[in-house]
């Protein structure tokens, strides 16, 4: 049987993936809670110093305008750069042990990962995994098929 397009098995395979549902990155999700924390934060003190202005000194708009000026230099505007620059090192860090990532999630949690399946061809287009090479964090590797060192046995026996 020929097929092509979303018939064909790759086509298949690619709507499936298509199909997924993405959840929020970790490191996003604390960022808002954070950027939140803040927000309310700077409401709150340009409250205050909307009543305090207005007290000690009598005039509601000068308040009124000192407590912009006080909630606009409280504002997160870092957060958005910081989160960028940890995601870039996280990619860096990736990208030297020649690793691809397609989504940010990954490289927020490759530290946490103890084991790195990747795959070239075969697992979907044949149901079928094989492992080709071991590596230890230390960075030595092997290739299986021969005689395996011993500190690659329980790696092996992992995979």
């Amino acid at each position: 049987m020929t097929a092509t397009g979303p018939a064909s098995e790759i086509g298949k395979i690619g709507t499936s993936l298509g199909q997924l549902d993405i959840e929020t990155p970790h490191l996003r999700r604390q960022m808002r809670k954070l950027a939140a924390v803040f927000a309310a934060l700077g409401a709150a003190v340009s409250v205050a110093v909307v009543a305090l202005y207005a007290v000690l000194r009598g005039g509601w708009l000068a308040g009124v305008l000192a407590g912009i000026a006080m909630g606009m230099s409280m504002l997160p505007e870092e957060f958005p750069m910081v989160l960028a620059v940890f995601m870039a090192m996280g990619a860096w860090r990736i990208s030297k042990v020649r690793v691809l990532t397609r989504q940010a999630s990954a490289i927020e949690s490759f530290r946490a990962a103890s084991v790195l399946c990747t795959d070239k061809t075969g697992t979907l287009t044949e149901n079928q995994m094989t492992i080709a090479e071991l590596r230890l964090p230390d960075g030595t590797a092997a290739k299986v098929g021969a005689a395996l060192p011993a500190g690659f046995r329980k790696l092996a026996a992992a995979g």
